[in-house]
């Protein structure tokens, strides 16, 4: 009975132990074929019991393929690794703190000695004692560097970009935009980082902005789409759009919309201010056109240069050369005057002449201007031109006139130089005779008889005062005599004297209030008052005419 019981225990165990063998056959293979590294270690205490070095007592096969190190089992690591301790002392610090029963610690360092990224886990299988399992991370470390560099280089160039770049969600939610976006807007990022897209938009064009945005959550890209953008102070710009979707890693479910902007509000008002000088360019009656200065070639003629020259509506312009519209004279006038005056001065302006595509040569007041490009060279040509066809008729029948007139004056002048020289001689007979009849019969005649001769002496003074300023007129050839100080009641009373008798047929009265010293011409002067006084003598009602003269200072 015993020695079958002693039989027993044995089998059970022989049963034992190699159930040990093979688990512990197992745990080696384990080990040995870990990709992990593993480095089971004895850590050493200096004299004040900081930790100044370990001991490798176990390693795996992983350790001498991740490291590059070999034959380390019962060495010291400065041994190992000249240089350890003092390149990585926080190394050290962190294996002798979990030696001494500190909890395990999960960490990644970069091992100078070994100029090689580590993920190490370390923990105290009993006091002074550690493992630590690691992997090499180098390669992953040095693609995160790449990865961090390419995203700082990305980050900056989307921040530092010149144009306005926005990135939206599908739900249309701002995720984030650049420092030119921030230009554009004048928002800040925490005012619409968050917010829907429809901020940015203008009431009164944000259906059709929202709808075109919608487009891209659908995989639609933009190209060179025109979109206002509402700034926070309230003021609109115009941007030019392009997209570009983003999409998950299946390829097919969109995650975000990136767009850059070109902010063309100016070239926008620059356009229309082109559309309307252009309207009124094409408005003017006058000859208008931009020629290359180069070769000579039009590049723009108006719709009144067209008619001018014979082009037809949908015709190119830019065949026609300057020479192709101006008679030979002109062409010549062109290459050697308003081409280099214009060129060096910067305008010309004078007549010339057009040529018709019938042959027909048409007078012009033309202007040259010369634009130069950004070199300081002279770029481009305008011309304005004016057909003064119609004025020129009227300056020839003008001077015709003139010159009609003036041989008229010249014959009239003749004719008063004529009729008052031979007025003199009857008119001098005429009052010396009375004068003669008045001193020979003097006594024999009453009194009314003697006031009649002196109102015929003083009429016929009166005449020959006028003849004397009308033959003056003609030898001067003036309009009158110079100026000079007239008393206005002399004058008025000779206009009197010789309107008596009309005065006298209508039983006129003339008074006169205070009159002033003047400078003018007493002849002119006297003919003035005469008219008006004989005027208002003719045209009056059936009361007899009461005529009154002042004048006011």
């Amino acid at each position: 009975m015993k020695k079958a019981i002693k039989i027993s225990e044995v089998t059970e165990r022989h049963r034992i132990e190699k159930v040990l063998r093979q688990s512990e056959n197992l745990y080696q293979s384990l080990f040995d074929n870990m990709l992990n590294g593993f480095a089971y270690c004895r850590m050493h205490f200096d004299q004040d019991d900081n930790p100044a070095d370990f001991t490798y007592i176990a390693v795996n096969s992983a350790f001498e393929r991740l490291t590059g190190l070999k034959d380390v089992v019962g060495r010291k690591v400065s041994d190992v690794i000249p240089g350890i301790r003092e390149a990585d002392p926080g190394l050290i610090r962190l294996y002798g703190r979990v030696s001494k029963g500190s909890p395990p610690e999960k960490f990644e360092m970069f091992v100078e000695s070994l100029k090689m990224w580590f993920s190490i886990s370390v923990y105290c299988p009993r006091k002074g004692y550690f493992v630590a399992i690691f992997d090499v991370i180098t390669e992953r470390k040095m693609a995160e560097e790449n990865l961090r560099q390419t995203h700082d280089y990305l980050e900056n160039l989307l921040n530092y970009a010149n144009a306005p770049i926005i990135v939206w969600n599908p739900e249309l939610i701002i995720t984030r935009f650049n420092h030119a976006f921030k230009h554009l807007t004048a928002y800040g990022s925490d005012e619409v980082i968050g917010k829907k897209l429809d901020i940015l938009f203008p009431g009164q064009s944000r259906p059709d902005s929202i709808m075109q945005i919608a487009k891209t959550s659908v995989g639609e890209r933009w190209e060179s789409v025109e979109i206002p953008i509402l700034r926070k102070d309230g003021g609109v710009r115009i941007a030019l759009w392009n997209s570009a979707t983003l999409y998950s890693a299946d390829g097919k479910t969109v995650i975000a919309t990136i767009a850059q902007g070109q902010d063309i509000t100016d070239r926008k008002k620059a356009e229309e201010s082109q559309a309307q000088i252009i309207s009124i360019l094409e408005a003017t009656p006058d000859f208008v056109a931009m020629t290359d200065a180069h070769d000579g070639h039009y590049i723009y003629i108006n719709k009144a240069g067209r008619n001018i020259a014979g082009i037809g509506t949908g015709e190119d312009v830019t065949k026609y050369k300057i020479s192709d519209f101006h008679p030979e004279w002109s062409n010549k006038l062109y290459a050697t005057e308003i081409l280099p005056t214009a060129s060096k001065e910067g305008v010309w302006s004078g007549e010339c002449a057009f040529l018709s595509r019938g042959g027909k040569e048409i007078p012009t007041h033309m202007v040259q201007l010369s634009h130069k490009d950004p070199n300081g060279e002279v770029g481009m040509f305008s011309t304005i031109s004016r057909d003064i066809s119609d004025r020129k008729i009227i300056v020839e029948q003008l001077q015709k006139s003139l010159s009609d007139l003036k041989r008229s004056n010249t014959e009239l002048e003749q004719f008063a130089y004529v009729a008052s020289h031979d007025l003199q001689e009857p008119l001098r007979m005429v009052a010396s005779f009375t004068q003669l009849l008045a001193k020979k019969y003097g006594d024999k005649l009453d009194p009314e008889a003697l006031e009649f001769i002196r109102f015929a002496v003083d009429g016929a003074t009166r005449m020959q005062v006028l003849i004397n300023d009308l033959l003056e007129y003609s030898r001067v050839g003036t309009w009158g005599k110079p100026f000079e100080p007239v008393d206005c009641h002399t004058v008025l009373e000779n206009a009197r004297n010789n309107l008596q008798a009309s005065l006298d047929n209508c039983h006129g009265h003339i008074t006169y209030g205070f009159l002033p010293v003047v400078r003018a011409d007493q002849s002119q002067l006297l003919r003035l008052f005469q008219n008006l006084i004989d005027n208002s003598l003719k045209f009056h009602g059936d009361q007899p005419p009461q005529i009154h003269i002042s004048a006011e200072m």
